[in-house]
């Protein structure tokens, strides 16, 4: 007989997990965000602009590119013309990873500049990250440790308090970076052992 912290190999048991931990996770990162900034408010200074702003491009058809100085760009920046970030900057650039660019633009293209809809995506994007990782820990220490990813969310929105909802590319990496380690074969021999006992020393990615 299994205690309650021992992993167990029943599907629905880990289903249960997975979706209990997307569902927590995703009603935190959005309360969260409501309450810091709200959810339509546009993105703080900072390397959110720039998101917006290829993304604005992208959406247009003008590809990866950014012009600060565009006057429907920059309706909802009043002092945007001023910012260290975007002075002079104006033309095609690669200076931003592309896939969370790409993905605010198609939100654009699709339902209109809509800045909530893209921190939703975002909040969904690190849910689905820490519900899949919550299934790593779970092989491998029990219930024990989806407490312990849970808790080490709490902390990270204490440290980082604009990680999950700003719009910028953490939560994408955040989520690539655990699909990457799913599909290696070192991720996969973590998922496929009931127990997993490494030495300290030893580094998990």
């Amino acid at each position: 007989m299994k205690l309650l912290w021992e992993p167990a190999e029943d599907r629905r048991v880990l289903a249960a997990i997975l979706g209990a931990v997307l569902v927590v996770t995703f009603a935190f990162s959005l309360v969260k965000v409501h309450r810091r900034d709200g959810l339509s408010s546009p993105p703080r200074p900072g390397d959110a602009i720039p998101y917006d702003c290829i993304a604005y491009h992208v959406a247009r058809g003008d590809g990866f590119a950014i012009n600060y100085a565009d006057a429907e760009f920059a309706r909802p920046y009043p002092t945007i013309a001023t910012g260290p970030i975007t002075a002079g900057a104006r033309g095609p650039t690669t200076t931003r990873p592309p896939l969370f660019p790409l993905a605010t633009a198609v939100v654009y293209r699709l339902a209109g500049r809509r800045f909530e809809y893209v921190r939703v995506l975002n909040c969904l994007a690190f849910s689905l990250a820490i519900a899949l990782a919550s299934l790593v820990a779970y092989r491998a220490g029990g219930i024990v440790a989806v407490c312990g990813v849970l808790a080490c969310v709490v902390y990270l929105d204490a440290a980082r308090p604009y990680l999950m909802g700003e719009m910028t590319t953490e939560a994408f990496a955040t989520l690539a970076c655990v699909v990457l380690f799913l599909v290696t074969r070192r991720g996969n021999a973590v998922i496929d052992a009931v127990y997993v006992r490494r030495d300290v020393s030893t580094p998990w990615v």
